[in-house]
């Protein structure tokens, strides 16, 4: 009588754990359907463009940097300084900075000024060049002032913020071409 009682229990519960199973993978199914479909996610949007969260997260690295640069400059009188140039918030100075390049790269794309790679090649090799131009976008600690920039510390860089080579080559596309319009 017990052996038939273990039996029957033993498979209704096999019987119930296919159930379960199922319909905890039938209840997660929509979830991984909005994953799959979903589009990139965006921190900003500026005329119907998207900028990634990749890319704001690391201009909110820099604008980080940039005020304790300010702060280590200034001492004791730098937070008064920031805050009468209304620059507290790493978070909304890196969104001004991506919106007014998009808004310039915008001007850029209607105009029809583009740069070619072969002049982002040029200005890429020469190191005093991404120094001087670019310091603002590759932290100095990646640039070799004989060899120009490290390409191991690069990567590094670029996994550290999640970004692809293709989004960096993009930005620093971008930067370049804004300081192109900027000399305009």
């Amino acid at each position: 009588m017990i052996t038939v009682f273990r039996d029957y229990f033993k498979q209704k519960t096999h019987l119930l754990l296919w159930i379960m199973i199922a319909a905890f993978v039938i209840g997660l199914f929509p979830l991984f359907f909005k994953e799959a479909t979903q589009t990139a996610v965006w921190a900003v949007r500026v005329n119907g463009e998207d900028i990634g969260y990749p890319e704001f997260a690391m201009e909110q690295e820099r604008q980080r940097e940039r005020i304790m640069n300010f702060r280590a400059h200034y001492g004791e009188y730098a937070d008064w300084l920031l805050s009468m140039m209304g620059q507290t918030d790493p978070k909304t100075m890196a969104a001004n900075a991506l919106i007014s390049q998009e808004l310039l790269n915008q001007f850029a794309d209607k105009v029809g000024i583009y740069m070619s790679s072969d002049v982002i090649a040029q200005k890429m090799s020469n190191p005093e060049y991404v120094r001087r131009e670019l310091g603002d976008s590759i932290p100095a600690q990646i640039i070799d002032p004989i060899t120009g920039i490290n390409t191991e510390l690069l990567q590094r860089y670029i996994k550290h913020f999640r970004l692809t080579t293709k989004l960096f080559e993009r930005h620093i596309e971008r930067v370049l071409l804004e300081k192109l319009m900027m000399n305009y």
